[in-house]
């Protein structure tokens, strides 16, 4: 807190709900008419002189109980005629204790048990990748003999096929000259008859 250039009246309150009740942000009595069950004075009413702003804070405390309120009072009703510019800073920090550090050592050991399965996991992923791309060089292997044996198997039917039609010519060829050599025979035979 910094009150420029005078002092103020300054003073902490802290107030728990009651059970189906409200939490008042205002002092002790009021609190307790608005069915506030448990207000703790954690600084005593009094007058604070100016503090440089880069003093250590005037005060700290731990909340045990939430929800809570708590209550920065400043009082200048004993000063009826000087009017004063207050300027305050308050920071609320989750509580450091046991518990909690536990809680966090747990998370950190979670997180490196997380980080690690990623690890292994992208290590069995690149594995994987290996195999896979070991599996498709072989396949394409596998493919391209598999291709050429059905080409060299195609030109051997084409081979086999023109072989056999050239078989069938020669024997075309030798079938019409048994014919036609029985046809010479014939006649031969017919002109010897016919000398006769």
């Amino acid at each position: 807190e910094h009150c420029e250039g005078f002092d103020i009246g300054f003073s902490v309150y802290l107030t728990t709900a009651a059970s189906g009740g409200s939490t008042s942000t205002s002092t002790g009595t009021a609190a307790a008419r608005s069915g506030v069950s448990n207000v703790t004075i954690v600084r005593e009413p009094e007058r604070i002189a100016t503090i440089g702003s880069n003093a250590k804070p005037a005060l700290s405390f731990k909340v045990d109980n939430v929800p809570s309120t708590v209550l920065l009072k400043f009082d200048n009703a004993y000063s009826w005629i000087t009017n004063k510019r207050v300027l305050y800073h308050v920071e609320v920090r989750p509580p450091i204790d046991e518990f909690v550090v536990a809680r966090s050592r747990r998370a950190e050991l979670a997180i490196d048990s997380v980080a690690m399965s990623l690890r292994q996991a992208r290590d069995g992923v690149s594995k994987i990748r290996q195999v896979r791309q070991s599996v498709e060089q072989k396949a394409r292997k596998t493919r391209e003999i598999t291709e050429a044996s059905q080409k060299a198997l195609d030109d051997n039917v084409v081979a086999f096929k023109n072989a056999v039609k050239a078989v069938k010519q020669v024997e075309n060829s030798m079938n019409e000259k048994e014919l036609e050599t029985e046809e010479n025979k014939r006649l031969v035979q017919q002109m010897d008859q016919e000398k006769q």
